[in-house]
């Protein structure tokens, strides 16, 4: 009895413990690859750069564009737009027929300018030509008065304003554009003859700024060497040299 009772303990045991191994659960194998695809990898991130800041248009100061009949040398750039000059001198004119004591404001230059030139271009070039108002600041040696501020499409840079967009006297050398310079062939001549003179200078002339010289009735100006002369021409009704700036929209 006891021996029977022996046996069914030891079959019991023996079912249930295979009982247990059937009913847990299956292990898998872990692989190599399954392994370190389970590590974090770091994160590539590709850099954006930054966008260049540019000027409008591409422009910059020292770059040089084509504005009606005439090449202009690009000064400064401020936002939409850019205060250009002529790259040589496209006209001989007296600053004022008179020899008077006058100002930027009242001499007849500003008036052609802003007339009988401005008019040269086309209604699309116009269109682009801002209309601004320009200070008029005393001679800086000899403290002429410059007069009142003037609303200007067209003007002439001041003393300050050549000797800021121009590095050196030589960068402020000017040459002429051609033998009809407005009407004043004659005189384009004269100089032309003069010119050849200057030992490295030939062409080369000199061109009136909108400052008042040492005296009311006379104008500062470029000589044909890029100095600048602030004593100032003493007749303003002689034909010099103009070489126009304006404010030229980039928009």
């Amino acid at each position: 009895m006891k021996f029977k009772q022996i046996v069914s303990l030891a079959l019991a045991g023996i079912f249930a413990t295979a009982l247990l191994t059937a009913c847990s659960p299956e292990k898998t194998p872990t692989s190599a690859s399954s392994s370190e695809s389970s590590v974090a990898q770091p994160t590539t991130t590709t850099a954006v750069e930054s966008t260049p800041v540019v000027n409008v248009n591409n422009y910059a100061a020292g770059d040089t564009l084509k504005l009606g009949a005439y090449n202009w040398r690009v000064l400064e750039v401020q936002g939409d737009k850019a205060l250009i000059i002529t790259e040589s001198v496209v006209a001989l004119r007296p600053y004022n027929s008179k020899f008077e004591p006058l100002t930027w404001e009242t001499c007849e230059l500003r008036s052609y300018l802003n007339s009988d030139f401005y008019d040269s271009f086309t209604p699309d070039d116009k269109a682009k030509i801002v209309e601004t108002t320009i200070s008029n600041p005393d001679n800086p040696t000899y403290k002429t008065p410059g007069g009142n501020a003037t609303s200007d499409k067209i003007f002439l840079l001041s003393v300050e304003e050549v000797k800021k967009y121009f590095k050196d006297d030589n960068d402020r050398v000017a040459k002429g554009i051609g033998e009809d310079m407005f009407g004043y062939s004659e005189y384009y001549n004269y100089l032309k003859d003069y010119a050849k003179k200057g030992e490295g200078l030939k062409n080369s002339f000199w061109w009136w700024t909108r400052t008042q010289g040492s005296t009311k009735n006379t104008a500062a100006y470029v000589g044909r060497d890029g100095i600048v002369d602030e004593n100032g021409y003493v007749d303003t009704r002689t034909p010099s040299g103009v070489r126009p700036a304006l404010w030229l929209s980039l928009s």
